[in-house]
């Protein structure tokens, strides 16, 4: 993304997709009960919003020399974050953590929820944001996440 990259304005290799949500329950295998188990969860938590074909996932992943970020997101066009910051938490945040710590934060300017495992290593911890329409889940490194953060409205 050269030396305007959002990220570490240094230069870093950055993959973007964005999706309609509708499109993760094609991929699922019906004989995995646990992805199922999950699909069926995120189903409800989008039909709570209005609907599976509503939703758009944004997903992308920047890679500098020194690190990066990973960010994960989900849009709901005329809603409000707040109607699915805590589903959307649980299903990608939570489902890897045996024992959630949560800490409000200023990171970037932003008013964040740090997210991480009280028995773990700190670097594995999450942010998420919530504006608008939209949920943020933001991993890597603080410096990168703060950057970004500067970066959002």
């Amino acid at each position: 993304c050269g030396s305007s990259c959002a990220v570490c304005g240094r230069g870093a290799e950055t993959t973007t997709q964005s999706f309609p949500a509708s499109t993760v329950f094609a991929n699922i295998d019906a004989s995995d009960t646990d992805a199922a188990a999950v699909a069926d969860r995120f189903r409800a938590l989008l039909d709570s919003v209005g609907g599976v074909g509503r939703p758009t996932i944004i997903s992308s992943h920047a890679r500098a020399d020194d690190g990066g970020i990973i960010i994960l997101g989900l849009h709901v066009g005329g809603a409000d974050s707040g109607a699915f910051r805590d589903g959307f938490v649980e299903l990608f945040v939570l489902s890897e953590v045996n024992d959630p710590q949560f800490e409000e934060r200023q990171l970037g300017g932003r008013a964040v929820t740090r997210v991480s495992d009280a028995g773990g290593p700190g670097r594995d911890a999450a942010y998420v944001y919530g504006v608008g329409g939209t949920v943020w889940i933001l991993r890597g490194q603080d410096e990168y996440i703060t950057s970004l953060l500067r970066t959002m409205p």
